[in-house]
């Protein structure tokens, strides 16, 4: 505003040519003057824009965000109005933002499975575990445990995949399931309907009878 109180502050001599050619010669700088500065001014913005979103593009390359965390959630499957599947888990985090959305439990999942008259016949836990929204492909790993209560079988390895589409469950790594009379190895893992009612060891290595330890 100083360069504006400068011009307005020129007054030509009446009749002077002199006078005349300057005034309107502060004039046509002042317009110029103004003229850059607004441009410059939209150039900067447009610039500090650019940089503000490649900023943001960044950020969310590298972060992923959960967009809903909740503590103690219950996931249901049912069939018919009957509850076939529950899901447990003490920390909950769904994630979005990115080409493969996914629910993550960091603290891990507990899963019952129900028999038709409501009983659990199975149960799967582990300490750490992903679900995949598009392929309906449950992740375990660490500690991987399952049970069927009704047959007295126990699996273990640490990692585990549960096809929700084809219910079945399987692993590449190394497996063990001990039943009532012996305790069978698996180094490349095993394959199972979801219920852990047939299952079937990948280089099966061997077999241990209880009764032999005992």
């Amino acid at each position: 505003m100083i360069f504006s109180d400068t011009i307005k502050t020129i007054k030509p001599k009446t009749g002077s040519p002199r006078g005349k050619h300057l005034h309107c010669s502060y004039q046509e700088k002042g317009k110029l003057f103004f003229a850059l500065l607004a441009l410059f001014s939209l150039a900067m913005l447009l610039f500090s824009c650019e940089n503000s979103m490649e900023v943001i593009r960044n950020m969310t390359k590298t972060q992923n965000y959960p967009t809903i965390s909740r503590d103690n959630t219950e996931i249901f499957y049912s069939d018919s109005g009957r509850v076939k599947i529950r899901v447990y888990a003490t920390r909950l985090e769904r994630y979005t933002q990115t080409e493969d959305p996914y629910i993550l439990f960091p603290e891990g999942i507990l899963v019952y499975f129900y028999d038709s008259t409501m009983r659990v016949q199975t149960e799967i836990s582990a300490k750490w575990a992903k679900y995949l929204e598009k392929t309906k492909i449950w992740e375990a790993r660490n500690d991987v445990i399952c049970k069927n209560n009704f047959k007295g079988e126990q699996l273990n390895t640490e990692e585990l995949f549960w096809d929700t589409e084809k219910h079945k469950i399987y692993s590449g790594k190394f497996t063990r399931i001990q039943t009532a009379d012996a305790v069978f190895i698996g180094d490349g893992g095993f394959d199972a309907n979801q219920n852990f009612t047939w299952w079937q060891l990948r280089s099966t290595r061997g077999t241990v009878n209880m009764k032999d330890e005992q």
